[in-house]
């Protein structure tokens, strides 16, 4: 997006302004993006890290979690 652009939309600053994220998952290291979408939703939801992990990690992880057996 280029300055002009940017003026057109009074009500975005460039502070707000977002792009999809590549990122490289911490458990296997493949790149995954972090889409504004996903972005926009952290926010609303109050989380203020970029996720660490691809989703296939996340959503592994969560069932190690849940399958583990209570102390």
């Amino acid at each position: 997006m280029n300055l002009i652009k940017i003026k057109t939309l009074s009500w975005l600053t460039r502070k707000d302004y977002m792009e999809d994220k590549k990122i490289v998952c911490k458990d296997c290291g493949t790149e995954f993006v972090f889409t504004v979408k996903e972005q926009e939703f952290y926010k609303e939801k109050g989380l203020e890290n970029d996720p660490k992990r691809c989703k296939a990690c996340r959503d592994k992880r969560k069932q190690e979690k849940e399958n583990k057996p209570a102390k």
